[in-house]
């Protein structure tokens, strides 16, 4: 099925006030990695477009202060645990203001934040209890190391965020978007973020993607698709995509060679934030999206937002 399914659309000229309910606030939570730079390039990019200011937020766990010793037993890395902690808050501030230089050129609002969880697992809680519309997420690593970003905070992330989630797996080069992917397969109802999508879509010119996989176990004949993609774009006011059948074995691997085969720059993706890795639609996400796309990411949880 081909590009030609819906009429084109004649842009229009909008003016910046359009825009301004969009992202006013992008939080990158940073863990100091050149991933993460990648994130807050991107993310300042972003901002400079749609008038946002971004916050860079680095959380530190008190279990840097503690260590075990021969007999197995924690124990302070330092007599006065509070001094240690401190120092390495001073560090984290430092380092923030480095990241916060680097993007300097970009002429946007920088905040900066540390913040200390007593454990691991109020990582996310923290992050999320920060003021924001767009989280924007480094993704994947080079090695593995069990810090903010490894893949099962990650998750969590996406699950509980109130707000679309950006993943930057790889440098970007100008964040921009002039073909975007939204994936689905039309039986979501995603009228709570279209006005959001299309915005991002008008902002930049994009040509808009429409794409359904059709694999061997959820098949489906032309009829029922076109069925379905006429009841589904009429509802949400999408009439301005271009409808795309990719046929491949797994619906992950459908939407990353497709992405890759009309150059995306953005591929969307919507979940109900249940427990996402287990399949991807009827409400999931695949991790295999998440983790290995090249190209930026933006989740959309429906069940959240």
């Amino acid at each position: 099925m081909g590009n030609d399914f819906f009429d084109s659309t004649t842009y229009i000229s909008l003016s910046t006030n359009f825009f301004d309910d969009m992202f006013k606030h992008i939080l990158v939570p940073i863990d100091f990695s050149q991933q993460a730079m990648n994130a807050i390039e991107a993310a300042a990019d972003l901002a400079k477009q749609v008038g946002a200011k971004v916050e860079l937020l680095n959380v530190i766990t008190l279990s840097i202060a503690v260590r075990k010793n021969q007999a197995g037993e924690y124990e302070s890395i330092k007599e006065t645990a509070k001094d240690f902690i401190d120092q390495v808050i001073a560090t984290a501030k430092q380092r923030l203001e480095k990241f916060k230089e680097a993007v300097a050129d970009r002429e946007v609002e920088v905040l900066t934040k540390v913040m200390v969880a007593e454990e691991s697992k109020s990582l996310v809680k923290m992050i999320l209890a920060n003021e924001h519309d767009l989280l924007v997420v480094s993704g994947r690593r080079e090695h593995k190391l069990a810090d903010i970003f490894d893949v099962p905070i990650r998750e969590k992330v996406i699950q509980l965020a109130d707000c679309p989630v950006l993943i930057i797996n790889e440098k970007i080069e100008g964040f921009k978007i002039s073909n975007l992917v939204l994936a689905t397969q039309f039986r979501q109802d995603i009228s709570n973020v279209v006005e959001s999508i299309s915005k991002l879509k008008q902002l930049f010119q994009a040509t808009g993607h429409l794409l359904y996989v059709n694999t061997p176990t959820n098949f489906k004949t032309t009829y029922e698709i076109e069925k379905e993609a006429n009841r589904f774009t009429k509802k949400h006011g999408l009439n301005d995509f271009t409808l795309n059948v990719f046929c491949d074995k797994k619906a992950e691997d459908g939407i990353m060679r497709f992405a890759e085969r009309v150059g995306t720059d953005l591929t969307i993706v919507c979940t109900d934030g249940s427990n996402w890795m287990t399949r991807l639609f009827q409400g999931y996400v695949a991790n295999d999206i998440v983790n290995e796309s090249p190209k930026p990411v933006l989740i959309y949880n429906l069940a959240r937002i």
